[in-house]
């Protein structure tokens, strides 16, 4: 087991139970143009064993939470929305390129449309990996993301105070306990 392992482990449980108990309120406040999509009338259903289906636990590494969510859109479509948070001291180059590979495993094994979001916990303000591009012979593949990054979040604090909305109070809680720098001294 790493160092990074149980400061990980310690990260990954609260974000597992905040995101299963408060997907509305961490929709609105990370990827609100998602949320506005959403029926939030009608009860998301998260789907645990279909993730684990494609992605595997050994596959996920110890610094990530995945949730695959079944929604109703507005429009009354069902859609599912996977939400990776990514918990990590320094970038991954091949984030980008897992994030299309969930993708795909989703669509390929259940015939589904998924709407990927990432949430990036680091404490790297160059690194906004959001695209994943292939190309040769004049064949290209090109799949974007919207991400979530926590140190590039303006005032939680205030918006939590203006809204009550608990995962404003969540990221500022998590960038007030120097968790970056833990992690960073861990790697």
């Amino acid at each position: 087991m790493s160092d990074i392992e149980p400061i990980a482990s310690q990260f990954d449980a609260p974000w597992k139970i905040a995101l299963e108990s408060f997907l509305e309120p961490f929709m609105a406040f990370c990827f609100p143009a998602v949320h506005q999509l959403i029926d939030w009338s009608a009860p998301p259903v998260f789907l645990d064993t279909e993730l684990q289906q494609i992605a595997p636990d050994h596959e996920q590494g110890p610094r990530a939470v995945d949730k695959l969510v079944r929604v109703r859109l507005l429009d009354g479509r069902e859609e599912w929305v996977l939400v990776h948070v990514e918990v990590q001291a320094q970038q991954d180059q091949a984030f980008a390129e897992r994030m299309w590979v969930y993708y795909y495993r989703i669509w390929d094994r259940f015939s589904h449309q998924v709407i990927s979001l990432a949430v990036l916990a680091d404490d790297q303000e160059e690194w906004h990996p959001d695209t994943y591009r292939r190309e040769l012979g004049g064949c290209g593949l090109e799949f974007w993301f919207p991400v979530f990054k926590v140190i590039d979040c303006p005032g939680p604090e205030d918006e939590f105070e203006r809204t009550g909305n608990l995962f404003a109070l969540l990221v500022a809680a998590l960038r007030a306990t120097g968790f970056f720098a833990v992690a960073r001294s861990a790697s």
